[in-house]
C-alpha cells in the first residue's frame, strides 16, 4: 500500500514516518507540500489548511482513501469544502495512538476494498463510521476541556502570584514597618497564596 502525506509541516511527517514504518502493509510513503504535484497512492493524508485544494479523483482513488488532519478552528471550513470528509477527520494536534488507530482502520478498509468486488457496505462498516464520528466529537470535547483547564489555571495563577508578591514586600518590610501581629497575618497570607 502506498501512502502520500500532503502537508507543509515537516514535524507531522516526522511523527507519521515511524508509525507507518511499523505497519507491515505500507510499502512506500511520500510527503509533498500542498503546492507540489501529488504522487499516486492508495491512501492520502491531507494536512488541511484554509485555501487548500482537495481532489478526490487522484488516480481513481476512492473517497475512502483520504484522511484529513485539521485544526479545530478549520473544521467547519473543511466540512463545507469537503462534505464527504466526515468520518475521516482527525483533529490536530494529533496524538500518536489516535493516528495509529485511524491508519489501522484505513488499512483494513483498503484490504477489504482490494479483496472484495463491488460489495455493499456492511453493518460493521456503518458501525465503524459511527464510532469514528463519535471519536471526532470526543476529540473536540477533550480539546475544550484542555483549553478550559489552561484558562482556569491562568485565571487563578495570575492574581495569586500578584498577591504573593505584595505579601513578600510587606513581610520584608519594604513598604514600612509592621507590628508582630501584622507580620504574622502577612506570613499566613503569603503561605496561603
Amino acid at each position: 500500500m502506498k501512502v502520500t502525506l500532503i502537508s507543509d509541516d515537516p514535524e507531522l511527517y516526522n511523527l507519521l514516518r515511524p508509525i507507518l514504518a511499523g505497519l507491515s502493509t505500507i510499502s512506500t510513503m511520500a510527503a509533498v507540500t500542498s503546492s507540489e504535484p501529488v504522487p499516486e497512492a492508495d491512501l492520502y493524508l491531507w494536512d488541511f489548511e484554509p485555501g487548500m485544494i482537495i481532489r478526490w479523483d487522484f488516480h481513481g482513488a476512492a473517497q475512502q482513501g483520504h484522511l484529513f488532519l485539521v485544526h479545530r478552528e478549520n473544521l467547519d471550513l473543511l466540512r463545507v469544502h469537503c462534505p464527504a470528509a466526515e468520518g475521516r477527520i482527525l483533529l490536530k494536534p494529533v496524538v500518536r495512538a489516535t493516528v495509529e488507530a485511524f491508519l489501522e482502520q484505513a488499512l483494513k478498509r483498503y484490504q477489504r476494498r482490494s479483496s472484495e468486488t463491488d460489495a455493499a457496505p456492511s453493518d460493521c462498516d456503518e458501525m465503524l463510521q459511527s464510532l469514528i464520528q463519535a471519536n471526532l466529537r470526543l476529540q473536540e470535547y477533550d480539546q475544550d476541556r484542555t483549553n478550559f483547564l489552561a484558562r482556569a489555571l491562568h485565571d487563578f495563577a495570575a492574581p495569586l502570584t500578584t498577591l504573593n508578591g505584595y505579601c513578600g514586600l510587606l513581610a520584608e518590610e519594604q513598604l514600612g514597618e509592621l507590628s508582630g501581629e501584622q507580620k504574622e497575618v502577612v506570613g499566613r497570607m503569603q503561605s496561603g497564596a
